[in-house]
């Protein structure tokens, strides 16, 4: 508390994220994952040194003295991804804390197994699989943003975020009303590590493309409306919570629908009543 209190100075907080600092960070939130230490005033701490400086890179690596996701890091991206969700409108996040979020979520779609079915929502108890998550809830939340719009958008969409979710939708298993009608199909897909996951994925997609239109024709023509409906479609009967930045989700599927001479709106609204997700106009 004392730590936090001296941060609110400009100068003491460059001291914190400087050499000798740095280490007492890292102490801290290595005791606070193993005794569950929740104060307000570590998220706050932990925000000022992550978010709006350029410390969560270096902390998150030395977190890890090995080539595996741990319960520290997952720890510190759960507490930042809470804190900037409650946060949402007083929190202008760095270039270099976005663009470290993204290389994070490569690394991790890359060590998450995902053949099996995960059956419960975050957290999981597995660190690859929570990181995962996380890391993927912060980029909705950073891409929700607008107004104005964040400046990092552009950014993570140049560095290939839009590509690696595609990349996770197109392999992902269909939602469960779909697999049911599937269920003779002999094609091995990759299945969902924890519930919401889906949701999760589609949420960022819809974020980055709202009111971006190349964004919108970059996604559709990559994924083809089928898939498109089949991913709103399950968020949609799902998870659509219809209102915040989970409404982005429907900002998504009205932009998918009415793409010009693509994806008419009449034939995407057919296809997702078709799929039993839509039964409204």
């Amino acid at each position: 508390m004392i730590i936090y209190t001296c941060c609110n100075s400009r100068g003491r907080l460059v001291e914190l994220c400087g050499d000798l600092g740095l280490p007492i960070v890292f102490d801290i939130i290595k005791t606070a994952s193993k005794d569950g230490f929740r104060e307000d005033w570590l998220p706050l701490l932990l925000s000022k040194i992550c978010l709006e400086e350029s410390c969560f890179p270096l902390l998150f690596d030395k977190l890890s003295s090995v080539d595996k996701f741990t319960s520290e890091q997952t720890f510190l991206v759960r507490l930042l991804a809470e804190n900037l969700d409650q946060r949402f409108n007083e929190v202008i996040v760095s270039d270099a804390f976005a663009s470290a979020v993204l290389s994070i979520l490569y690394r991790a779609s890359m060590d998450v197994n995902f053949t099996s079915r995960g059956t419960s929502a975050l957290p999981t108890g597995d660190p690859a699989i929570d990181v995962l998550g996380y890391s993927l809830i912060t980029l909705r939340n950073i891409c929700a943003r607008e107004d104005p719009p964040h400046p990092s958008i552009d950014s993570l969409i140049s560095l290939g975020l839009v590509r690696l979710l595609l990349v996770l939708l197109r392999d992902l298993e269909p939602p469960t009303n779909v697999r049911t009608i599937l269920k003779n199909s002999n094609v091995m897909m990759k299945a969902c590590p924890y519930r919401g996951f889906r949701r999760d994925v589609v949420a960022v997609l819809g974020n980055c493309a709202f009111r971006r239109k190349e964004c919108k024709m970059r996604s559709e023509m990559r994924m083809g409306s089928f898939l498109c409906c089949n991913s709103v479609a399950c968020v949609m009967r799902i998870h659509f919570r219809g209102s915040g930045r989970y409404g982005q989700c429907r900002m998504f599927w009205k932009g998918m629908k009415t793409m010009r001479g693509k994806c008419p709106s009449l034939s995407f609204r057919v296809q997702l009543i078709i799929l039993g997700s839509l039964s409204w106009v």
